[in-house]
């Protein structure tokens, strides 16, 4: 699959008078286009100072002060500035950008009620040179959870099985990239290049490599690819195998809760363990947690429902945005 036909870098295109939010840390491989390719382009990039970038009224500040014309957010943090009703003070946002985690449709609509800049969902590891794959997002459409879309030109995904041969489509398989975007291995770690970067047995060139990427997706009938989480956020629960991430994407389809993480935790004990549900109220709305589970009874088989629900004014957070469930299982 190929998406040079279908995917063209005018999308993207900076004028000299562009400027580009710079707001992520260095040490995270999303700053490498943030600083460098506003200014490969001749434009400009807007650097933030810490205090302001966690703030949604300081942001939007900044933003229409700078007139920033491009930013990029991990959902976690869109949905908190969305939910903080600002981005119709941001007039000269032309595009937005959103990636590192599923980007939920519900999301998109709620910024495109507020924003007139095009939303993109954009996908990719640092081994594959920060963004492989592209989606433009539209608002009100019927998907639960946003397609990752297609390669980026000189990118190559496949869907394939653990015989690593080709799925059908709309079957899930683990995505590998392939194509000019990828690294050349880990540094002094030949042991995990080689388990990760492997031989590419559908390329024509020599020698030439795909990553394997522990990402779960699926081929829809127009040739995008659909997100269906980790491969290793896949757990195995009292004999049943469960991806926590259906569970969240129907979660997130529920119109009285904006974000949520979910996890397995256990008792005291240490012998028996529950999916436990960490939710953010959308708008403040103080649905009683019997009418969830009453809806997600309908929705999923019993053993994919959590036992736990926590409502909580906001999730806890990595540096790089994203949620960290890890502090979440303190919390139980």
């Amino acid at each position: 699959m190929n998406g040079e036909d279908i995917i063209k870098w005018e999308a993207f295109h900076l004028e000299q008078d562009s400027r580009v939010l710079s707001q992520t840390t260095y040490s995270f491989d999303i700053s490498v286009w943030e600083i460098f390719w506003p200014l490969m382009m001749g434009a400009s990039t807007a650097l933030i100072c810490e205090e302001a970038k966690y703030d949604p009224a300081l942001l939007t500040d900044f933003i229409r002060h700078h007139h920033v014309t491009v930013a990029q957010f991990v959902p976690t943090a869109l949905r908190i500035i969305a939910d903080a009703g600002v981005l119709d003070k941001c007039p000269s946002l032309e595009h937005i950008f959103s990636g590192g985690e599923a980007l939920s449709q519900r999301l998109v609509d709620d910024v495109s009620e507020q924003c007139k800049g095009q939303i993109y969902n954009l996908y990719g590891p640092t081994e594959a040179t920060i963004f492989a794959c592209h989606w433009q997002c539209q608002s009100n459409t019927n998907e639960t959870i946003v397609p990752i879309g297609f390669p980026i030109p000189h990118a190559q995904a496949l869907v394939l099985n653990e015989q690593l041969e080709m799925v059908e489509q709309g079957c899930r398989g683990e995505l590998y990239l392939s194509g000019d975007i990828l690294a050349l291995g880990y540094l002094k770690r030949e042991d995990l290049t080689a388990e990760r970067f492997l031989a590419n047995p559908y390329s024509t060139v020599a020698k030439a490599k795909m990553y394997r990427t522990g990402d779960l997706v699926s081929l829809r009938k127009d040739g995008a690819l659909l997100f269906h989480g980790r491969i290793d956020s896949q757990i195995k629960l009292r004999g049943h195998r469960i991806e926590l991430s259906e569970i969240e994407a129907q979660l997130h389809a529920l119109p009285y809760i904006s974000h949520v993480a979910v996890i397995v935790d256990g008792s005291d004990d240490g012998k028996k363990q529950y999916l436990t549900a960490f939710y953010v109220p959308y708008q403040h709305s103080d649905k009683d947690i019997q009418a969830i589970k009453r809806e997600m009874a309908e929705i999923l088989p019993y053993y994919m429902q959590p036992s736990r629900y926590y409502a909580v004014d906001s999730l806890p957070t990595l540096p790089n945005g994203k949620i960290s469930k890890s502090a979440l299982s303190t919390q139980c």
